[in-house]
């Protein structure tokens, strides 16, 4: 994966890229860092919490949730960005896709043991 900052929407963001096979050639997926405002967003668009019984019970729609993460996210790529669209992929590209997110917005902090 290429690190860059670009401009978007008036805005300096960095952009993570990698080349994907896409369709039988190479193609490049640019991807965003997402700000706390957007994961923010999406996390609660996807995440319903009642109380039962006085105890919280949290329902998490993850199909929902990981869709408009990458459709947020994602901002080029070789087809028009639309949930339909990133639901029809085949399931190698998709998770190439996915890991590129991933890496991305979830990375993994390693904690000093000490």
């Amino acid at each position: 994966m290429n690190l860059e900052k670009q401009e978007i929407k008036g805005k300096q963001r960095t952009v993570g890229t990698v080349e994907i096979d896409y369709e039988g050639k190479p193609e490049k997926f640019a991807m965003l860092k997402l700000n706390f405002g957007e994961d923010l967003s999406i996390r609660n668009k996807y995440t319903k919490v009642k109380v039962v019984g006085g105890q919280p019970d949290i329902k998490i729609d993850q199909e929902g949730l990981t869709l408009e993460n990458i459709k947020t996210a994602l901002v080029e790529a070789p087809f028009e960005i639309t949930i339909d669209n990133i639901q029809n992929l085949e399931k190698d590209v998709a998770e190439e896709i996915l890991e590129l997110f991933n890496e991305l917005n979830n990375p993994t902090k390693k904690k000093d043991m000490n």
